[in-house]
């Protein structure tokens, strides 16, 4: 196995952290992240070594380690392809591919990032609408991705793909709020607004767009747009190299699944993560449910 902690002096602030056998919590991300590399390293391409290491691509590279680790373990046969999305999935009769990405606060300079309170990295200003963007624009460019991947036929029209979204670098953002914002995102609800409706029960409040700080638009109900019907699903984790404690990898997934997708997931790929969240005009649910009885 290829030492992943050669002593290189240009580590990124993790390796650091990791390579510092004085910090106890640093040896022990340090342990789990040899774990991670050793069932990973054969599906690593010639970039990951030095980019895992380099400042600014730690997170992207941690995130498909693990994603990679998760499906592994799981039982799933995977490849990792020089052209196309990250991993390819191979069930009995299906392909499946995942595009995995992390999402990030923006650049200090725009107006519609995630803004740091008094030059802290750690307290920040918290906007709903804010990090709805961050997520969107996340999901909007692997959306363009994988549809040059259909023109080039890199993946065929047949093939469910999943874009894979890790918010570590999003401070804000707990795990236990990806279904909030995923039902904002994708469903078009409100997180904080709610009416009461003519049965008279309390309902989120429908909310149609996201306004940017310029005045223009975005939608938020992108699993209610045939636009999106390429993407058969969104999977969310916050899972981060300190996360060694942790029982099962897969402990924050959440599988966001579109109900008018062209291309449905198979029920065999829902085990990749702890939670998935249906709509109530999915069909997958029925069968899903209709199975667990």
């Amino acid at each position: 196995m290829i030492n992943l902690f050669d002593n290189s002096k240009d580590s990124n602030k993790e390796f650091k952290v990791m390579s510092d056998i004085n910090n106890e919590m640093g040896q022990e991300a340090k342990d789990f992240l040899l774990k991670l590399w050793k069932n990973y390293e054969s599906y690593a391409d010639k970039h990951f070594l030095s980019e895992i290491k380099s400042n600014g691509k730690f997170e992207d590279r941690f995130w498909e380690m693990h994603l990679g680790n998760v499906l592994l373990e799981k039982g799933y046969t995977i490849s990792s392809e020089n052209e196309g999305p990250d991993f390819k999935i191979k069930l009995d009769n299906q392909i499946v591919w995942i595009e995995a990405v992390t999402s990030s606060n923006g650049q200090s300079d725009k107006q519609d990032s995630l803004i740091s309170l008094d030059d802290s990295e750690d307290a920040f200003h918290i906007c709903d609408d804010k990090i709805a963007l961050r997520l969107r624009a996340a999901i909007e460019e692997k959306s363009k991705k994988i549809k040059k991947y259909l023109e080039k036929e890199t993946i065929t029209e047949s093939e469910p793909i999943i874009i894979a979204i890790n918010t570590s670098k999003i401070n804000v953002i707990l795990a236990n709020e990806f279904i909030e914002y995923s039902e904002m995102i994708f469903f078009a609800k409100s997180i904080n607004s709610f009416i009461k409706n003519k049965e008279d029960k309390i309902v989120p409040l429908k909310k149609d767009i996201i306004t940017k700080n310029n005045g223009s638009t975005v939608s938020s109900n992108i699993f209610l747009d045939n636009k999106y019907e390429h993407i058969s699903a969104v999977l969310f984790s916050k899972c981060n190299y300190t996360d060694y404690n942790k029982k099962e990898l897969n402990n924050d997934y959440l599988l966001v699944c579109n109900p008018f997708a062209k291309n449905k997931l198979p029920k065999e790929i829902l085990d990749i993560s702890k939670k998935v969240l249906f709509h109530k005009s999915d069909e997958l649910i029925k069968l899903f449910v209709k199975d667990e009885k």
